[in-house]
């Protein structure tokens, strides 16, 4: 009679069991400093602005051009490898070119579609604080631009012989980004061009690159 109502007891205590609710929840390893904020993705919006400058060789000495303004706007898609570590990527509208006083007082200016792939890690720094280092490369496309000076205005990446630049450009970058509230994010992000991107009239130039540093401000979905 007892080995029955302990038997009975078991049974009672099973079924409770199998009827309590079970919490299914998306994360990403064990709650650390680095753990994500809810799940693997995250998606974003962003725009901002910043400056930008060329570079080339003259001779034996590399010079730097003169800054221009430049913008950017775009949107991203964040996925995470393991605790803390992340793979980004997405597509920008980018602005970039360089003001250049020795040479007829040219002032470049181009619009590229970028596509960058960088990995971060993030620390939690309060609930709703979080912070991340981020680095990686890119490979951007020119779509438009011109060249401006006192004779009017010309071709950037045209194949005539006014043309400056050839539209593929590839490079690295990193940045430094905060999140706030998981929804508001703001980044400055440098970039560097390893691509000669010379063409046209001016093809023979050692090196021609591009550089710039922006400012984002997005928003996190």
């Amino acid at each position: 009679m007892k080995g029955l109502a302990i038997a009975l007891a078991l049974l009672i205590s099973a079924a409770a069991s199998a009827q309590a609710p079970v919490s299914v929840r998306s994360t990403v390893g064990p709650a650390s400093p680095f753990a994500p904020a809810e799940t693997r993705f995250s998606l974003d919006v962003h725009a901002g602005a910043g400056v930008s400058r060329m570079n080339y060789i003259s001779g034996k000495t590399r010079v730097w051009m003169g800054p221009v303004d430049s913008y950017a706007a775009g949107a991203g898609v964040r996925y995470y490898l393991l605790s803390g570590v992340a793979a980004e990527s997405g597509f920008n509208l980018v602005t970039r070119g360089g003001y250049d006083k020795d040479l007829f007082n040219n002032k470049y200016s181009s619009t590229y579609i970028e596509v960058p792939l960088t990995l971060s890690l993030s620390v939690l720094i309060l609930p709703s604080f979080r912070l991340s280092v981020e680095g990686g490369g890119y490979v951007a496309y020119g779509i438009s631009g011109s060249t401006l000076n006192e004779a009017g205005r010309f071709p950037y990446f045209s194949a005539g012989s006014f043309a400056v630049a050839k539209p593929l450009d590839y490079g690295a970058g990193g940045g430094l980004s905060a999140e706030i509230a998981r929804r508001v994010r703001l980044s400055v992000r440098y970039e560097y061009g390893f691509c000669n991107i010379a063409g046209g009239n001016i093809k023979k130039i050692t090196g021609l690159h591009n550089e710039s540093v922006i400012f984002l401000a997005g928003y996190l979905f």
